[in-house]
């Protein structure tokens, strides 16, 4: 056995022996010593009972806060500081930067501007002062206030706008032709005068667009603060009471004058008349007396003829008045032969179609528009092989872009300026056709009109004689073929009320295409022929003056 191992047995048999021994030792102390007493055990502790929530302790007042030690130190400032004083009071801005820089030095924490804000109001209310004794006292400026004084309103303010308008037309009338935007503004402004309206136009501007909007008003023409409005119903000026009283004679005599053709007593019916007017009788005697010269010169002319025709010469010339040369020829009718509403017009208001659809922009179609009008006038290209591809090299080309959708769907608007619609050879001239044809909505300025007019059919000479072309501007907006956006007159801007796809032809300009085009379309089922009488001119040599018979034609509406 080594010697580390032998020490470490002889240690713990030692401490065994000196273990026995102890506890010998202490077995005899504790069988000399009395027995201690025997405690009772421990009672077990007693469970409380689980607080219910109705039995639970209810708190009748709020639980009292506790200020922060920042409040209570501004607190303090300020009663160090300020005092209650009547009619003044202090800056709070340049009050809280002193309040701040004692704060600083002290190395204590200051509240933010609102709370320091509440507690001036709390302590001192709206008049207050610094103290006599104070530090502050010639730092702070000490200014006077007063209660403002309550505004006194006018009864008009409370009014509404609408109600206003009402009272003004009412007291105008409400007639048919309307009153104008600066007529309200001055009347509303002479009897509302609190309202501003002078200043304010915008205002009554907006109150008129919302009448027109909930159906309250009517505008009659023109449009904002070029406009005539009036209240829908009927008009009780004196105007419009005269016209409608002269329209009502006007039907009225009409009626009577067809019943007694019917019971054939129209010749005593106009004998009462001339009886009970003797105005209209002397205009009926002058107008009797045009028609004998008429006749007597329509005599003469036909003797005339007959003579020559013969041979024999007329010994005296007889001198014309200028009314009996004068015959009216016939006018062009549209739909047939080589006339045309849109490739031959035959006034000013013909040609707006075309122009507005020219002058438009931007121009916009959508795919499925192209395609229909292509399949249309076009029947025997292949669509579906085609027209995408075209579509992609036009936009290439930078002929037009694609404003929304992508590949063949969408809508795409036409950049091409030049563009010659006469020819349609590839799928790409197709498109523009298309584009230009089916774009919505068709609308353009009165300067644009105009100068597709003058450019395309001078003709019409509308740069010397505006008045004509102001007046062909006003016949198709009462004829409801263009409707006025905005201005008044022949300025603004146009659009065409019913829709407008013009083929082709009609776009090109070709009047025999566009008059095979509605003869095709049946436009001739609806003509009917009538004989008309008319007079060719004499010539200088005395040729002419024969009446002639011919069979014209004229379109059913």
């Amino acid at each position: 056995m080594p010697a580390i191992k032998l020490k470490k047995a002889t240690q713990e048999y030692l401490a065994e022996k000196e273990r026995e021994k102890e506890a010998k030792a202490a077995a005899s102390l504790a069988a000399a010593a009395p027995p201690p007493p025997v405690e009772p055990p421990a009672a077990p502790k007693a469970v409380k009972p689980k607080a219910k929530f109705l039995e639970a302790e209810v708190l009748f007042e709020k639980r009292k806060r506790t200020i922060p030690p920042a409040e209570l130190r501004a607190g303090t400032w300020l009663d160090d500081n300020l005092e209650v004083k009547e009619g003044i009071n202090v800056s709070l801005v340049a009050l809280y930067d002193y309040y701040t820089e004692t704060c600083v030095l002290e190395e204590g924490k200051v509240v933010d501007v609102p709370v320091f804000n509440r507690l001036v109001k709390d302590k001192f209310g709206k008049d207050y002062g610094v103290k006599e004794d104070s530090a502050l006292k010639g730092l702070v400026k000490e200014r006077k206030h007063s209660d403002k004084k309550p505004k006194v309103q006018a009864e008009s303010l409370n009014l509404k706008m609408k109600d206003i308008l009402e009272e003004i037309i009412n007291e105008a009338k409400n007639p048919n032709k309307g009153l104008r935007f600066q007529t309200l503004k001055k009347n509303i402004s002479v009897k509302y005068p609190a309202l501003q309206l002078d200043m304010k136009p915008q205002k009554l501007l907006s109150a008129l667009n919302r009448g027109l909007m909930y159906g309250h008003l009517e505008l009659v023409r023109g449009t904002g603060k070029c406009g005539f409005y009036r209240l829908p119903g009927e008009s009780t000026a004196e105007e419009d009471l005269q016209k409608e009283t002269k329209e009502k004679e006007k039907k009225q005599k009409k009626k009577d004058k067809s019943d007694k053709e019917n019971d054939g007593t129209a010749a005593e019916g106009e004998a009462a008349e001339e009886e009970e007017v003797p105005e209209k009788e002397h205009k009926s005697k002058k107008s009797k007396k045009r028609k004998r010269k008429s006749e007597e010169s329509e005599a003469k002319e036909d003797g005339e003829a007959k003579e020559e025709e013969s041979g024999e010469a007329p010994k005296k010339k007889a001198k014309k008045s200028k009314k009996s040369n004068k015959r009216k020829r016939p006018a062009k009718k549209r739909g047939g032969g080589g006339a045309s509403m849109h490739s031959d017009p035959q006034s000013v208001s013909d040609t707006f179609s075309l122009a507005i659809t020219y002058m438009s922009d931007p121009k916009d179609a959508s795919v499925s528009k192209i395609k229909k009008y292509i399949a249309d006038h076009y029947p025997d290209t292949n669509i579906e092989a085609k027209l995408k591809k075209a579509l992609e090299k036009g936009v290439e080309k930078g002929m037009w872009e694609q404003v929304s959708g992508t590949g063949s769907t969408g809508k795409f608007r036409l950049l091409a300026e030049d563009f010659n619609p006469s020819e349609a050879k590839s799928m790409e001239d197709m498109v523009c056709q298309a584009i230009v044809a089916c774009h919505e909505p068709k609308q353009a300025s009165a300067g644009l009109i105009k100068k597709y007019i003058v450019e395309y059919h001078p003709e019409f000479g509308i740069d010397n004689k505006p008045h004509l072309y102001k007046g062909a501007l006003k016949k198709a907006c009462s004829n409801n073929k263009i409707r006025q956006l905005s201005g008044i007159g022949a300025s603004g801007s146009f659009q065409l009320v019913e829709s407008f796809c013009p083929s082709p032809a009609i776009l090109a300009g070709d009047a025999e295409a566009e008059a095979e085009e509605a003869a095709a379309q049946g436009e001739d089922d609806t003509e009917e022929a009538y004989p008309e009488m008319y007079i060719v001119r004499k010539t200088k040599s005395g040729r002419g003056g024969i009446p002639v018979t011919v069979l014209t034609k004229q379109r059913k509406r």
